[in-house]
């Protein structure tokens, strides 16, 4: 079984949230998809309703090492990754009738 390779840091230090403190949960990832060459998160890093479009899809490689970050127009809240035709299919609450694809 492998071990952690590496953790994903950026340095910063963040505050301690309590339990039943809801008004001021900070989300930092949103949702992750494994792909077999490399693994996708949508980032949040702030308070759910505070900036809400700032989110981007960030991947990276399976060492840990980041290899690009993805804006959206509409921001994906969940999705799969078709690695091999280089395609994001998603759906968004908002947009209920459609399925989302956006080419990597």
């Amino acid at each position: 079984m492998d071990g952690l390779i590496k953790r994903i840091d950026d340095g910063k230090q963040y505050s301690k949230v309590a339990v039943n403190d809801f008004e001021n949960i900070t989300y930092h990832y949103f949702n992750i998809y494994a792909g077999k060459k490399y693994f996708y998160v949508i980032y949040v890093g702030h308070k759910e309703d505070d900036n809400f479009f700032d989110r981007t899809l960030e991947v990276y490689n399976y060492e840990g090492n980041p290899i690009i970050k993805y804006t959206f127009d509409i921001i994906p809240f969940y999705f799969v990754v078709d690695e091999d035709n280089g395609y994001i299919y998603a759906t968004n609450a908002n947009y209920e009738d459609y399925l989302l694809r956006y080419k990597l």
